[in-house]
């Protein structure tokens, strides 16, 4: 018995050591892999220029054939940050910062996994494996700020703070977050895939109280996505970005079974695969331990 509790610390002695040594690995892939997203150029110039100006660009600065006309500001935010990076401590420290935001939403809703009990090996496999499966989409660009502010939002939920706590925190973080980059509408999705999940269990029996946290944060998340520049544009503007991406086949815009998108539909297949046998192997270990 003594041998066998032994070995269980030792196991979750690694997997801990593990925990705390991936997130330095992840950055350092980050940091080495290549700046595939063009527009970064063009998006750091606009964000010097909205910090000339201490406001967001207005107007087409640079297209020959549309000087002046009116300019949306899809991520003036983000633009802002990245370009004060830049400007304070060169590409190293912009690189690094994407990164730091890229990374951190993933560490943040494991770090609340972990910290509301969720086992360091469940952890750990997690993380790997979604690194994994969304590596091939990190570039220096405003997305990097929304899969922060997503982990964030999701870290929120796992937290589980009272609704009066976590509703204005997370108002406000909704709120940065479009006018980081204008994907709100996928926190809105989560929380309203929390919020259904929370009220089935509460008509079930299984909970006490109401899922108030995600039912709030999804009303709040709708005037949220107006809340930027562009006001209600947003959604032209979003739309017209859909249909210039679809023009010029932009794999990330494109289903996963298009031959543009035939490696992420493998490594999908892989990571559910190694996900599914990671899932089997700890029930089995879970019912061989209950008897």
């Amino acid at each position: 018995m003594r041998a066998s509790s032994s070995s269980g610390v030792r196991r979750v002695s690694v997997a801990s050591v593990a925990l705390a040594v991936v997130p330095a690995i992840m950055l350092l892939v980050l940091m080495t892999r290549p700046v595939w997203d063009v527009d970064v150029f063009w998006q750091l110039k606009l964000g010097e220029l909205t910090l000339l100006r201490h406001a967001p660009v207005l107007r087409e600065p640079f297209a020959a054939l549309h000087l002046g006309e009116p300019l949306p500001r899809v991520g003036w935010l983000a633009q802002a940050i990245m370009a004060a990076a830049r400007l304070s401590g060169g590409w190293t420290a912009l690189r690094l910062l994407d990164a730091l935001c890229w990374a951190g939403g993933f560490w943040a809703i494991a770090w609340a996994c972990r910290r509301r009990g969720a086992r360091a090996e469940a952890v750990l496999f997690a993380l790997l494996l979604s690194f994994v499966l969304a590596v091939a989409t990190a570039s220096i660009r405003p997305q990097s700020y929304a899969a922060l502010s997503f982990g964030l939002l999701l870290a929120l939920l796992r937290l589980d703070f009272p609704p009066r706590r976590a509703v204005p925190l997370g108002a406000l973080l909704l709120v940065v977050w479009q006018n980081l980059h204008p994907s709100v509408s996928i926190g809105l999705a989560a929380l309203a895939i929390h919020a259904g999940a929370g009220l089935l269990d509460r008509f079930r029996g299984q909970r006490d109280t109401w899922p108030w946290t995600p039912m709030l944060l999804a009303i709040c998340s709708i005037p949220a996505m107006l809340l930027t520049p562009d006001g209600l544009s947003i959604f032209a503007i979003s739309a017209e970005n859909a249909r210039s991406s679809l023009a010029i086949h932009a794999a990330e815009w494109l289903p996963l079974w298009s031959p543009e998108n035939l490696h992420h539909l493998l490594r999908i297949g892989f990571v559910m695969g190694v996900g599914g046998i990671l899932w089997g192997g700890i029930a089995l270990q879970s019912r061989l331990q209950n008897g």
